[in-house]
């Protein structure tokens, strides 16, 4: 088998892209649906486990290319710009809203969405890790890491090394390449096993007590991570889906999907007609949401 030397290339990454945020909205509509089963949970985290892997990864390639140059440029044009313009259309749509809310969600202090919040954290830490102690890069992400699990809520703190994975496969993706496809579907499975083993065992009564802990927290993140391996690696087990148009709007649009149908969740009630409208609103929605971020991005 040849070595692939495309996995983790720009078609493969908007591919991943698209896959986890198809997947999350997909994850959000169940949860808006009774009796659901609570093992549906799994689904929205490890694809936000693979999304904060792949911008782990972008950033730290796009270092290796040119450094700090335009860092924050390339992501205020491309996350906090985008953010706080929908933040700011919201706001007719929020009747409690005031203006501190308003200043700390767009500060990343205490923003809507959790998610935005905390990858823009993970820029900040990577820039300045970067910018003041690169030759300790990795030794500050863990230490920053381990205050998170001990400190975050949940989602957050399964999440605390996420980010630095994908910066670490960047830093030594020549390797990873040298590997064939017979060889990463070994990785996939291991890692699948790994995180099944952990999602297993917290399913155990007397480790499910330790719920909301800090110990439960370790053992979270046993899983989620893990488990974000196959989906990474599904483009190069089964390439054809690169070659989806589809995967490949939805993930060069990522940011807009997650973004507009976690708004319209709040108006989505659980019918064959309100699901139609509410898909139909998300694509065209999303679309022009994307149309403007893109227009705007020619400006500044």
């Amino acid at each position: 088998m040849k070595n692939n030397l495309s996995i983790l290339e720009r078609n493969h990454t908007d591919c991943v892209r698209g896959i986890s945020a198809l997947l999350i909205a997909i994850f959000h509509v169940l949860l808006e649906c009774e009796n659901m089963p609570r093992y549906i949970n799994l689904t929205g985290s490890v694809c936000v486990a693979a999304y904060l892997f792949l911008s782990g990864y972008g950033i730290h390639e796009s270092y290796k290319k040119i450094g700090l140059k335009k860092y924050w440029y390339k992501r205020f044009k491309r996350v906090i710009l985008p953010y706080t313009i929908f933040i700011t259309i919201l706001i007719p749509f929020k009747p409690n809203n005031t203006f501190t809310s308003y200043a700390l969600d767009i500060t990343y202090i205490h923003s809507t969405y959790w998610f935005i919040e905390f990858i823009v954290w993970n820029y900040l830490v990577y820039w300045i890790a970067q910018r003041f102690f690169a030759k300790h890069l990795f030794t500050i992400f863990i230490l920053v890491g381990i205050i998170g699990i001990n400190t975050l809520m949940q989602m957050e703190a399964e999440q605390v090394f996420s980010f630095l994975a994908g910066v670490f496969v960047s830093k030594h993706v020549d390797k990873v390449r040298l590997y064939n496809e017979k060889e990463l579907i070994v990785i996939a499975i291991i890692c699948f096993l790994f995180g099944t083993f952990f999602l297993l065992l917290k399913e155990i009564p007397a480790i499910h007590a330790y719920k909301g802990t800090t110990t439960y927290n370790y053992i979270l993140l046993m899983i989620k991570l893990p488990m974000a391996v196959p989906l990474v690696l599904f483009p190069v087990i089964f390439p054809i889906v690169t070659k989806s148009k589809i995967l490949y709007l939805c993930g060069i649009s990522s940011l807009e999907i997650y973004l507009v149908h976690l708004a319209l969740l709040n108006y989505l009630t659980i019918d064959y007609l309100h699901l139609f409208i509410y898909i139909l609103s998300c694509v065209i929605l999303t679309y022009l949401f994307y149309q403007l971020n893109r227009l705007i991005s020619k400006w500044i």
